[in-house]
């Protein structure tokens, strides 16, 4: 199993989570807003900095996790280069539900 791991610009929340249905995931955890810097700078949701990002993460067999990336990769497509949107995967060794 894998966990895919993503970020983008809390703007786009409804086109990537339209990409991720669209790409056949649907079981996904969804973190509304968070903050922090990067490549593509502050992103604090502040005064200064008043950008915010959504988290989203999914514990996914190895299809679901192609499925996943591609349908990230897709919205980077679609944004700015500014705009940070990110995705990692990382092993998951045991999970319990």
């Amino acid at each position: 199993m894998k966990m895919v791991v993503a970020v983008f610009p809390r703007e786009r929340e409804t086109e990537v989570r339209d990409l991720i249905s669209r790409h056949g995931i649907h079981a996904y955890t969804e973190v509304g807003t968070v903050t922090g810097e990067g490549i593509t700078g502050k992103k604090l949701g502040n005064v200064t900095w008043p950008e915010k990002s959504t988290l989203v993460f999914a514990v996914v067999g190895d299809e679901e996790k192609s499925k996943f990336i591609s349908a990230i990769k897709e919205c980077q497509e679609r944004c700015y280069p500014t705009e940070g949107v990110w995705a990692c995967v990382l092993n998951v060794e045991e999970m319990v539900s």
